[in-house]
């Protein structure tokens, strides 16, 4: 009694052809039970003996390969063995007879458990199993076959359930989801590090090759004359460096041109006014885009909308920032600037402080916060707090609660002055809770494409002057661009 292939089936029977084993078969199923072949794809074999085939007892006769193994004999000791292979309980040993391998292949049971939790609990696919396994592609089929092990199939070998009660079946599933969405979840960490690290990389090899040219700051006397009593914020924001405006392409370069322009005439109205301090604040979006694809640091292309690259981008905001400091020194005793991320360029703008940092280490008249760290930054001028921050998800009424909670040590919070841009507008409220003043920065930058055809233009290009006494904001004015 044996299953034997259809020309067998045929002289055993005493038919003249294999096709007609296969009709018989088809006709009268019960009568004459088949099989796929264990080994050769599109074969079938056929039972040969009194007694009914091994699982004849199953509805479905066909799908012998998804069905556990028929056991040959009862287990004695540990010992099993099936149709395709043994298992030695003692030693946890599996002896497997392979087409592809001329001798038996042994595989330690834990081993082949692993196997088996990859393809039938995971889903992984035969490629990933040889690569993690380190098994040739035919190896494993043939011990797929061998084991009857589909993707269907519980995550549990048959010796396993044979052996294990209920309970233990269910807390090895609940410790395998586990294990799965830990090393999702790890995969997952481990492709943004990958990318971070990319990021990372790309931005000091930038900022290296910006600062092989950088000549360190000549130290200039403080200005002449006593200065006033008040603290001058230059709102150095929104500049969108590399940004193509709607309807003209200028080029980068022209467009660094009429910036350092700008920065000129903001020079000489801050030298009008004689402060004993000025601050830099630079709130986000320096530099357009924050990736070598050309894309804001969320992914949004930019592409289309820029001038130059990136990188050209990075090094003029980097010079541009830097030449306005330094003549900002020659008008003022001493220099703050303020850096904090915009969403066009969370990464580029702490590489434009890194730069800022380099160009003026040892300064005693320049002070540059470029601390990465935090997203939203407080200086203070007398007993004024002074706030800044990029404008795009600090919004409403969650305002109110920022001076009395954040305000430094020393200032007054019902002075206080929070600085923002993103908007591109000319605006000034008061918080209806706090009292305080909030001041929307100004942009030099003009609407691109796609806020010229959403009616996001009409604001005035300029750059946010804010004159600021010991009893807080005095007067706001606006160099135009």
């Amino acid at each position: 009694m044996s299953w034997v292939s259809a020309s067998e089936a045929a002289r055993h029977w005493g038919l003249g052809h294999y096709q007609a084993v296969h009709k018989r078969s088809r006709r009268h199923p019960d009568k004459y039970p088949s099989r796929p072949h264990p080994t050769r794809k599109g074969w079938r074999q056929y039972w040969i003996g009194d007694e009914p085939p091994p699982g004849a007892h199953r509805e479905d006769l066909g799908d012998q390969l998804a069905a556990p193994p028929a056991l040959k004999h009862s287990p004695v000791e540990g010992w099993v063995e099936r149709e395709g292979y043994v298992y030695d309980g003692r030693r946890d040993v599996y002896v497997l007879t392979l087409p592809s391998h001329r001798r038996p292949f042994v595989l330690d049971g834990a081993r082949l458990r692993q196997i088996w939790r990859r393809y039938a609990g995971d889903k992984a696919n035969i490629d990933e199993i040889c690569r993690d396994f380190g098994f040739d592609r035919q190896t494993f089929i043939d011990l797929k076959r061998a084991l009857r092990l589909t993707k269907t199939r519980a995550p549990f070998t048959d010796e396993e359930l044979d052996a294990l009660g209920e309970e233990d079946l269910v807390a090895d599933v609940l410790r395998a989801k586990e294990q799965r969405v830990m090393a999702r979840a790890q995969a997952s960490n481990w492709r943004r590090i990958e990318r971070l690290a990319h990021n990372r990389q790309w931005l000091r090899e930038t900022v290296r090759a910006a600062l092989t040219d950088l000549v360190g700051p000549v130290e200039l006397p403080p200005p002449v004359g006593e200065p006033e009593e008040v603290a001058v914020v230059v709102g150095w924001s929104d500049l969108h460096v590399g940004k193509r405006e709607a309807g003209s392409s200028v080029g980068l370069d022209v467009q660094l041109a009429r910036l350092r322009a700008l920065a000129a005439d903001v020079v000489a109205r801050v030298a009008a006014l004689s402060p004993s301090r000025v601050i830099v604040a630079c709130t986000g979006d320096l530099v357009h885009s924050d990736t070598q694809n050309q894309t804001t640091t969320k992914g949004t292309p930019q592409g289309p909308q820029s001038e130059g690259s990136t990188s050209m981008a990075l090094r003029g905001a980097c010079e541009l920032t830097a030449g306005l400091i330094l003549k900002l020194t020659e008008v003022a005793p001493t220099v703050e600037v303020v850096v904090v991320p915009g969403n066009h360029d969370e990464l580029l703008s702490r590489a434009v402080g890194f730069y800022l940092e380099a160009a003026f280490d040892g300064s005693s008249r320049v002070i540059i916060d470029a601390d990465e760290r935090r997203r939203r930054k407080w200086s203070r001028w007398r007993e004024v707090p002074i706030c800044f921050f990029h404008g795009d998800k600090l919004k409403g009424d969650r305002l109110a609660a920022l001076p009395g909670r954040e305000c430094p040590v020393g200032a007054d919070p019902r002075r206080a002055v929070l600085f923002h841009g993103h908007y591109h507008k000319r605006a000034l409220r008061q918080d209806v809770v706090g009292g305080f003043d909030v001041v929307c920065l100004a942009s030099p930058a003009g609407p691109d494409d796609w806020h010229h055809e959403h009616g996001f233009e009409g604001g005035a290009k300029a750059i946010t002057l804010a004159v600021i006494a010991p009893s807080g904001l005095t007067a706001l004015e606006w160099v135009r661009a």
